[in-house]
């Protein structure tokens, strides 16, 4: 069955459940449960009421105990996944959470997938996909089944892929790494996103291979360079002063043919680089080319029909053939003389059959649009002549640089082969040692053997290499398809956000898989953010490090970019973010902006319903009117001011109805066990509460008041 991006659905939670869990006793001290609905949902609490913790079951529901490790970025290691703390959850309560479970309902697509698991451990003791309950003897086969059934309903073909976008995508908590500046993670998300379906098993299988091999290569070459200038010090005491003489400025010699080897590699990838560009160059110019000589024709072709209306559709045809790339009908001729002689007889606006003048035909004379289309058919003629002349130009380059790779590839190859030569007389020189020698020798015996294993490990690297990079290209072609609309989406979310210009861009680094040496790199996509600032206030400059941004733009910026990335990718199926909202680093003036641009991403796919869990402080700052929409404080005063009553109604009414919100809110006032905060100051923070909930300001009167 042949896959396509289409076919991927997204985990969005619809419901989920904490029982018997001590941290969250409930109304009655058994837990509780939440529907989640399309659109906002608000975890609100107070410090230390567990917000951090509530949205950790949520993590763990969605993605089972497996996690990737990436504290300081993904890297350019082995692809592979990890086991989260199972003892998470249990330390964080008296009884070690002994008989609490947690039940989530997570939907992709038109279908669900039912999962509980103990608290304790992270045990699955149920699992039901659609109407289906799947049973399980043992927990490991019921997290196999887990894994299973998450596979077959989003479309991935891999649970490791399936962790990435959980982990750097749909989940953005306390300890979470930016995407936007982890340019390895993002290479893997878009590869899992774009690349061909079909191929992310064998992508990720060569990729841990090359990185294996890699690190065998290095460790095992650092090895035997011990003990081969072990060997030769042991070589020097047993040969003759004459053959160690010459042992030794054959390996000097051998030295020094490396290191130009070296060089000429260098030269040889650049070259090889040089020409690959000259290609593309010479590629794209092609199809501009065509695309202008095709635009010519049908302006032609166009004219014809206006300026000999009456005549046959078979005689245009021929006509427009001969100026055309098609050549003549009857004999299939292409020469250029038949065509000049047609144009010619049009350029003098004469019939391109018998060249009658205008006075001989019976057509109309030239109006508007035939001059038009006239004039444009010239003017592409032009512009293809233009191009004709560049692209010999650059064949001629394409045919230098390929001459000069050639050279180069060629001296390269006379370097090896001397270096192989050289290397066998120093072989041959070191068999000179005494017959009796047992013990040297078969110390050079086993150090051939590992140079034998270190060449086989490099040709079956090499083999990876090249049969990643037949999926690296085809899928960054992919990725550039769609990266302008990735970058309008962050464009159209951080506008509003940020005062300073935020320009997201596409780019693509060519990077080797591993450490060792290596003659390919590969062409991995990513993006990256440029920013203004009081320095660079012209110019948008690159910022390449979460630290070259303040706390709050990093938290936006790559919150921008992660729903960028969603409303791109959920054409066919809703997706959900999960979100711990970082208010507290934000300036009071960012917090509006902040929930105007998550209500853009979620107003932006409202017929997919796409969800958003996030959780919010009660403080000062109030998140949780701005993500409900709700209007800000200053602009509600400003209107009442200047009493502009419609302009404030209209505001009102933007926001989540006032009737509705309760039930989009976890409130862990109600539900969490009250620690001495809640216990001593409780009356204070449920008033905080409904004023955060219910701001006075939104009643205009109140604001008329609040503004004198």
């Amino acid at each position: 069955m042949t896959l396509s991006q289409n076919d991927l659905r997204f985990p969005v939670i619809h419901h989920f459940s904490v029982d018997r869990y001590q941290m969250y006793p409930g109304d009655k001290g058994q837990g509780f449960a939440y529907p989640v609905k399309p659109g906002v949902n608000i975890v609100v609490g107070v410090n230390g009421l567990g917000k951090t913790t509530l949205l950790n079951i949520l993590m763990r529901m969605v993605a089972g105990p497996g996690q990737i490790s990436a504290m300081s970025g993904l890297g350019m290691g082995e692809r592979t996944e990890s086991k989260a703390n199972p003892r998470f959850f249990s330390a964080r309560v008296k009884d070690a959470a002994a008989t609490a479970t947690t039940t989530a309902v997570l939907g992709f697509g038109k279908r669900n997938l039912t999962v509980t698991r103990k608290l304790s451990n992270l045990e699955i003791t149920y699992l039901r996909i659609d109407d289906i309950e799947i049973k399980g003897s043992r927990a490991d086969e019921y997290e196999e089944r887990f894994k299973a059934g998450v596979l077959e309903l989003s479309g991935l073909q891999q649970f490791y892929d399936y962790l990435l976008l959980v982990q750097f995508v749909f989940f953005s908590l306390e300890d979470r790494q930016a995407l936007i500046w982890d340019q390895d993670a993002q290479s893997e998300i878009l590869r899992v996103l774009y690349y061909d379906p079909g191929q992310q098993i064998a992508y990720r299988t060569l990729y841990n291979k090359i990185t294996q091999l890699d690190s065998e290569i290095r460790n095992t070459q650092a090895v035997l360079s011990r003990h081969e200038k072990k060997l030769g010090v042991e070589m020097a005491k047993r040969l003759d002063d004459t053959s160690a003489r010459e042992l030794k400025s054959l390996r000097k010699t051998l030295a020094e043919l490396s290191a130009a080897i070296g060089v000429s590699e260098d030269k040889v990838e650049e070259l090889n680089s040089n020409r690959m560009n000259y290609r593309d160059q010479l590629e794209l110019l092609k199809v501009a080319h065509e695309t202008t000589i095709s635009k010519a024709r049908a302006a032609n072709e166009e004219y014809l029909q206006l300026e000999f209306s009456e005549a046959e559709n078979e005689a245009l045809y021929a006509v427009a053939s001969v100026i055309g790339e098609r050549g003549c009908i009857l004999c299939g001729s292409k020469a250029e003389r038949a065509k000049r002689a047609v144009m010619q007889r049009l350029d003098k606006h004469h019939c391109p059959l018998c060249d009658a003048d205008e006075q001989e035909r019976e057509n109309s004379p030239i109006d508007g649009d035939k001059a038009r289309l006239i004039e444009l058919a010239t003017k592409l003629k032009l512009d293809a002549s233009k191009s004709a002349e560049m692209l010999d130009s650059l064949e001629k380059l394409v045919d230098e640089a390929s001459n000069r790779y050639e050279t180069s590839m060629l001296e390269l190859v006379n370097q090896r082969r001397q270096h192989h030569e050289i290397n066998l007389q120093v072989k041959l020189l070191e068999k000179g040692v005494p017959k009796d020698d047992d013990s040297l020798k078969a110390l050079q015996e086993n150090l051939l053997g590992v140079r034998g294993l270190i060449e086989t490990s490099k040709q079956e690297k090499v083999e990876a290499e090249i049969n990643i990079d037949a999926i690296i290209n085809p899928g960054e072609a992919r990725v550039a398809q769609v990266a302008e609309a990735i970058v309008s989406r962050f464009q159209e979310y951080i506008t509003g956000f940020m005062a300073e210009t935020c320009v997201l861009q596409y780019e693509v680094r060519e990077k080797r898989i591993g450490q060792g040496p290596s003659a390919i790199k590969f062409r991995f996509p990513c993006f990256s953010v440029r920013v203004t600032s009081g320095v660079f206030s012209e110019e948008a400059s690159n910022r390449l490090s979460q630290n070259d941004v303040s706390e709050s733009q990093r938290e936006f910026i790559d919150l921008a970019f992660r729903m960028s990335l969603i409303a791109e990718i959920t054409s066919q199926s809703p997706a959900m973010l999960v979100v711990e909202t970082p208010e507290a680093s934000l300036d009071s003036v960012f917090v509006p902006r902040a929930g105007n641009m998550v209500r853009k991403f979620l107003e932006a796919s409202a017929d997919l319903k796409n969800v958003l869990i996030a959780s919010t402080n009660l403080n000062r700052e109030l998140m949780i009117p701005a993500l409900f929409g709700v209007i800000a404080e200053a602009d509600a005063l400003q209107f009442a001011k200047n009493d502009e009553r419609k302009k404030f109604d209209i505001r009102v009414m933007e926001a989540t109805p006032s009737s509705h919100r309760v039930d989009r809110i976890v409130n862990l006032l109600d539900i969490a066990a009250k620690n001495a905060a809640l216990t001593k100051y409780g009356d204070e923070y449920r008033h905080e509460y409904e004023s955060a909930v219910y701001p006075p300001w939104e009643d205009f009167e109140v604001a008329r008041e609040m503004s004198k």
